[in-house]
């Protein structure tokens, strides 16, 4: 799990902010403050509003007295809103996780409801990490284009050329990374 994080970590650091030669299929990094686009999540543990979120607990420990690690996470479709206005959709269905974790619980019965759905005690320590909305963070992933842009609200002028919408693009095999502004 540490060294995970600490790959996490090296490559938000390695990674090329997205700029004006960023090409399709590139793998780039976006800074700025998380904003929700549709819609929003809560923490099972933390009970916070957040647009994505990772559970890690340690679970066992019966008869056979052995522990395991239980992992959950979620994330929905959301925007960073950079320094100079743009924002970048970030649509992945897997994430790695830079970001401190919490630890208090802040929604027992929620938790309680979420543990039981899963068939794993509300007793064991748990951590989670949540993306808050408003918070600043960096995150790397694949570069694509919408494939469907907004239509413009007036007609572009005369060699006026309509602007890029660009995401952050993820998957299981290629996870976006999510971290601390770096």
């Amino acid at each position: 799990m540490i060294f995970a994080r600490w790959r996490t970590y090296r490559r938000l650091r390695r990674a090329e902010e997205i700029g004006d030669t960023t090409a399709e299929g590139d793998i780039a990094k976006a800074t700025g403050i998380v904003r929700v686009v549709d819609d929003s999540l809560r923490g099972p543990h933390s009970g916070r509003l957040c647009v994505g979120w990772r559970i890690r607990m340690l679970v066992g420990g019966g008869e056979s007295g052995s522990l395991g690690t239980f992992e959950g996470s979620e994330l929905v479709r959301f925007a960073v809103e950079r320094e100079d206005g743009s924002r970048i959709v970030i649509v992945s269905s897997d994430a790695q996780f830079d970001l401190p974790s919490i630890r208090e619980l802040g929604d027992a019965p929620r938790w309680a409801e979420y543990c039981e759905s899963r068939g794993i005690s509300a007793t064991h320590p748990a951590e989670e990490v949540a993306i808050e909305p408003g918070s600043i963070v960096s995150i790397v992933g694949i570069v694509a284009v919408d494939a469907e842009p907004r239509p413009p609200q007036a007609e572009l002028g005369y060699r006026q050329e309509a602007t890029r919408a660009l995401q952050l693009t993820g998957d299981y095999d290629h996870p976006v990374l999510i971290g601390r502004r770096r």
